[in-house]
């Protein structure tokens, strides 16, 4: 499914008709967010853009049309619509999204429009540690570190480099820090060789800058303004603009229930890993990878993840914090012995339990009469 499929009601939609409305007078313009996909990552990752769009567009139209413009952003309507007969109900309330009954609804819509903010969540509970975290949001003040590297190998020693560069500082800072890395194709030296550190410090400057001055430049920021542009018929969408908030996971736009695939195997289905993103440990510690965990584990009795090897990058330990086990696989005849137990005490290091090892390749003996 396209873009433009999946943003036709949403984004297509709300412009249309604000057009149309704002060649008329006093008109009231009502539209409708959910605030379930405040942190991302849910399942409809099209869907998620186009609320964030239509929440901020609200601003835009207070600010430049004649219209008297509101966006609701519900948690979620209490056996109504979407909503009837959902399975998750008890899930969703426990991290703070309540459901909203119709007549309470109704009436707090109505309050709501004898106030001038534009933009009102509804049906958040503010004692609930997701929506603690989203409403103290803004008041951090955050510290970051900043690296510049470069290496003379192949492109995948750079990416495995990127990756422990990432997790090692993780490991080491606390979680007050944001950690950016800037790989080879930033790097920049001066006329005598050394590191250009006038040009990293206008990088770093730029890259804290506001929507108006961050042009994207890296090829996925690239692809997204690209997507975004097409969309909206603009030409200057910027990193900073708030709808362009997607992570790489998002790149395909499509729902979970279209990424997995069948197998030949009954009850067994797969989700492929899809296009190796540049910055893949990153990645799998988002709170996107969280929420994807999260979703996948209401569908199925069982999930399986396979990961890459666990001593050259720091996939399969991320990983392995976030399951309730993890199995060892190793070659025979190929893995030393030294990596089994180097790899034992990475993953005793980790909140999954070592539920045991997996030894594949092992040759059969000529001569053995039978075999378990």
């Amino acid at each position: 499914m396209s873009l433009h499929a999946m943003y036709e009601a949403k984004v297509y939609g709300t412009i249309a008709l604000h057009e149309a409305a704002s060649k008329r007078q006093n008109v009231l313009f009502l539209s409708s967010s959910s605030a379930r996909t405040l942190k991302g990552g849910m399942t409809v990752g099209a869907y998620c853009a186009a609320n964030e769009f239509v929440e901020q567009f609200v601003h835009y139209q207070k600010l430049t049309s004649t219209v008297k413009p509101y966006c609701f952003s519900f948690s979620m309507w209490d056996e109504t619509g979407m909503s009837e007969g959902s399975m998750i109900k008890g899930i969703l309330k426990e991290r703070g999204y309540l459901p909203i009954p119709k007549r309470a609804g109704l009436q707090t819509m109505l309050a709501c429009l004898m106030t001038d903010a534009p933009l009102i969540y509804m049906g958040l509970d503010r004692s609930k540690q997701d929506i603690q975290e989203m409403l103290h949001a803004e008041d951090r003040t955050e510290k970051a570190v900043y690296v510049f590297f470069k290496t003379d190998k192949t492109k995948a020693i750079e990416e495995r480099l990127y990756q422990s560069i990432y997790t090692s500082l993780q490991s080491h800072l606390s979680g007050e820090y944001s950690v950016h890395l800037f790989p080879e194709e930033y790097w920049k030296e001066s006329e005598d060789g050394m590191p250009d550190e006038a040009y990293f410090k206008a990088l770093i400057e730029e890259s804290g800058q506001d929507a108006e001055d961050r042009a994207p430049q890296t090829e996925t920021e690239k692809r997204l303004a690209s997507i975004w542009s097409e969309l909206l018929d603009v030409s200057n969408v910027s990193c900073g603009d708030h709808f362009f908030l997607l992570t790489n996971v998002l790149l395909n736009n499509c729902s979970l229930e279209e990424a997995i695939l069948p197998t030949p195997i009954e009850h067994l289905e797969l989700l492929p890993s899809g296009t190796i993103p540049p910055n893949p440990a990153e990645l799998l510690s988002s709170s996107v990878m969280k929420q994807l965990f999260y979703e996948i584990e209401q569908q199925y009795d069982m999930v399986i993840v396979d990961s890459a090897p666990l001593l050259p990058v720091a996939d399969a330990k991320i990983l392995a914090n976030r399951t309730d086990g993890s199995i060892l696989v190793v070659l025979s005849g190929k893995t030393k012995i030294a990596a089994v137990k180097k790899s034992k005490e990475v993953l005793d290091g980790t909140t999954g339990k070592l539920l045991g090892a997996m030894l594949n390749g092992k040759k059969e003996k000529k001569g053995r009469l039978y075999m378990y």
